[in-house]
């Protein structure tokens, strides 16, 4: 167990370090799914109605990307905060499913941002990427975030998001359904996942 608790107090405490480094710190937080949902060119549908569209130059391409920092450049930020997943990764990963497997489960919704992310990454655009270099350009501190245990949709059986780990291991969840069936991680199986995907996540 040292290894992975050495590895989630590095990545609990290295935000605190920041800012008691600071002499100020304005975050701004980029859900997993908010600019991919609100840009312009993406069709919206039931349940992604949770952000304003964006303005025209937002689009899902890297120069839109790279607008969309520098427009929040300007509020005086220092700290840009990217959520990559939910239960699902939203870039090809090996140790999560990715969010556009849903594409091929005819059992699932197939919202529109789901192509559309996965349509920039066979592009050759990694969005994270871009938001990174761009940040430094702009010095702004770039940092990662990782939803443990996220439940969102988890009632609605057509749900893009929710992983077949989830669906096929009931044994591993807290409860065996609604709001409070996160993941167990008392158990095994369940860390040892989490920890390869954050191992992956920190590796790219």
């Amino acid at each position: 167990m040292k290894p992975t608790l050495s590895l989630l107090t590095a990545l609990l405490l290295a935000p605190l370090a920041a800012l008691h480094a600071a002499d100020h710190a304005t975050f701004v937080n980029e859900d997993a799914w908010h600019y991919f949902t609100a840009a312009p060119e993406v069709k919206r549908g039931p349940g992604d109605d949770f952000a304003e569209p964006m303005r025209p130059e937002f689009t899902v391409t890297k120069k839109g990307l790279e607008n969309y920092i520098d427009e929040i450049a300007r509020g005086h930020l220092t700290h840009f905060v990217m959520n990559l997943n939910c239960q699902r990764a939203n870039f090809p990963s090996k140790t999560f499913e990715p969010i556009w497997k849903s594409l091929d489960e005819p059992e699932r919704d197939h919202p529109d941002y789901i192509r559309a992310m996965k349509t920039l990454y066979e592009s050759g655009v990694d969005p994270y990427k871009v938001w990174i270099d761009r940040c430094r350009v702009k010095g702004i501190q770039p940092w990662i975030s990782i939803c443990m245990n996220d439940l969102h949709r988890v009632d609605e059986p057509k749900s893009p998001n929710i992983s077949t780990f989830w669906h096929e291991h009931p044994e591993y969840r807290l409860r065996p359904e609604g709001w409070n069936s996160g993941l167990d991680y008392t158990l095994e199986p369940v860390r040892k996942r989490m920890l390869a995907f954050i191992t992956e996540v920190l590796d790219r």
